[in-house]
């Protein structure tokens, strides 16, 4: 590890002054502030990356379902299907729903 004082300067006139702490790696110097930069990035890219592979897979997986709904004799489209607007009560509703609605009113039985 190396440390470098450095100033900054515009037209000849100093605007900035620090210290940045170098790495040496095969004889190279790399910032460290740079490296984390890029880890940085390199994380949020990962992390954009695996969201939208996961709205992607939820879609497709949705689309899945639904079509076999509609093979099966369904008669309901997408939005209504998706957002199960046929159901009138909670004892209608599915496994998980009726799980959250119990949890929402604080009963975990």
């Amino acid at each position: 590890m190396v440390a470098a004082d450095w100033t900054g300067r515009v037209n000849g006139t100093a605007i900035g002054r620090g210290l940045s702490l170098y790495r040496t790696s095969d004889g190279l110097l790399r910032s460290i502030r740079h490296t984390l930069t890029r880890l940085c990035s390199e994380t949020t890219r990962v992390l954009v990356r695996g969201a939208i592979a996961g709205a992607v897979g939820t879609a497709a997986m949705d689309l899945v379902w639904f079509f076999r709904y509609r093979r099966g004799g369904g008669h309901e489209g997408l939005f209504a299907w998706e957002t199960s607007e046929s159901v009138g009560k909670w004892d209608d509703a599915s496994h998980p729903a009726r799980s959250a609605e119990s949890r929402a009113r604080g009963s975990w039985a």
